[in-house]
């Protein structure tokens, strides 16, 4: 399938739009999750190979419904019109996955090596293949679901567009945390990532940002 630019992954947005503010954050001491949480497939975050993703989505009859690396510059954060990428992030979205139910998903590859599983529950401005439109009710009880099975989330965080209630919620997996946006700047979104190989992409990817820029000021 021919590679193309997408808009850059929903984890890394939420990533630049939640962490100033984690610092100021209060943040809720939970339980231990009730059992671990592994990614779908049983693909493991931060060690599963794209080689060995497409041969478990193969062998499950995935259905891959765009593919593409992760935009960089303008366009890239709302309208996908970008012509740059960041090549060392692929984004491979999928039609139906086992993700705290059935759903449309993003899985994401820094370097080759799986990062983080995303999906968009409620969009505000993104659009694509890993989106859904649940309701506000729909959003509410996935949330209820996932405290049920994993119990209270280890951090309960607020962005600008927060009203009484956090509206960013993390559950602790080792490395990995499962995290669930509710009414963000970037829609109600559900993602699984791997923090340290998050990181390492988001730096990648802002450096490659930088240079970029000071191409086009050239």
């Amino acid at each position: 399938m021919t590679h193309r630019n997408l808009s850059i992954s929903i984890y890394l947005a939420v990533l630049a739009l939640v962490m100033p503010a984690m610092s100021n954050a209060q943040a809720a001491s939970a339980s231990t999750p009730q059992r671990a949480l592994t990614a779908p497939f049983g693909l493991t975050l931060g060690k599963a190979s794209l080689p060995e993703a497409e041969a478990k989505w193969a062998e499950e009859g995935a259905v891959v419904t765009n593919r593409g690396y992760a935009a960089i510059g303008a366009g890239s954060g709302i309208n996908g019109l970008a012509k740059s990428s960041a090549e060392k992030i692929l984004l491979v979205d999928i039609d139906a996955v086992d993700f705290e139910g059935k759903r449309p998903a993003r899985f994401v590859f820094f370097d080759g090596v799986l990062f983080s599983v995303q999906t968009v529950l409620k969009p505000l401005l993104n659009k694509g293949t890993n989106v859904q439109n649940l309701s506000e009710q729909e959003v509410s009880d996935l949330e209820t679901q996932i405290r049920q099975r994993y119990g209270a989330p280890n951090h309960e965080l607020r962005d600008m567009t927060a009203g009484k209630k956090p509206n960013v919620l993390i559950w602790d997996f080792g490395q990995n945390t499962l995290t669930l946006t509710i009414g963000t700047l970037a829609g109600s979104t559900l993602s699984y990532t791997n923090t340290a190989l998050a990181k390492k992409a988001n730096d990648y990817k802002e450096k490659a940002t930088r240079s970029l820029r000071v191409q086009g000021a050239k």
